[in-house]
């Protein structure tokens, strides 16, 4: 009876220990085909140690544009947890236009630690003068209440043949 208790007691403390937060943040790798994307954590809680480095526009300024990657409409991009996936998660694209950033949401359901979206095509409105739009994209995390990090990395992409209609 003792040893069955025990057993009973043991399991719950293990399922327990899984379902906690690690105690680093796991690392996120983005890719798309063979190519690596370069990312970076903008914003980070872990466990009280609270890191904020700027956003989507911080990162934008300390990047060059011509060494992105450049992805074509219909491309894959896949986000690999190296460690215990998220209990939440928002991905979120933002695409450059004379006044910044413009926010969408991008349809992200990972399982067994890894997930992957596919490039939509860009608004012509969004084109810079080399025919190319830059999009940024945002990962929201959450572990726990008190783990979660903001993900952030940016690609050149295809415009759309045709403009879309300015929504005021």
């Amino acid at each position: 009876m003792i040893a069955v208790v025990f057993a009973v007691i043991l399991s719950a403390g293990l399922a327990l220990i899984r379902t906690l937060p690690p105690k680093r943040m796991p690392i996120i790798t983005v890719k798309s085909g063979d190519t690596q994307i370069d990312c970076t954590v903008f914003q980070v809680n872990w466990y009280g140690a609270v890191n904020n480095c700027g956003g989507l526009s911080e990162y934008l300024k300390n990047v060059d544009i011509d060494k992105l990657p450049w992805l074509k409409d219909g491309d894959d991009v896949e986000i690999q947890f190296n460690g215990i996936i998220p209990k939440s998660y928002k991905l979120f694209e933002h695409i450059k236009d004379k006044d910044g950033f413009r926010e969408y949401d991008i349809n992200f359901d990972p399982t067994d630690r890894s997930g992957s979206f596919i490039i939509q095509p860009g608004n012509a409105n969004n084109t810079s003068t080399s025919g190319q739009v830059i999009k940024g994209y945002r990962l929201d995390c959450v572990w726990a209440r008190s783990n979660n990090c903001e993900l952030v990395f940016i690609v050149r992409g295809d415009a759309a043949a045709t403009p879309v209609p300015e929504v005021n």
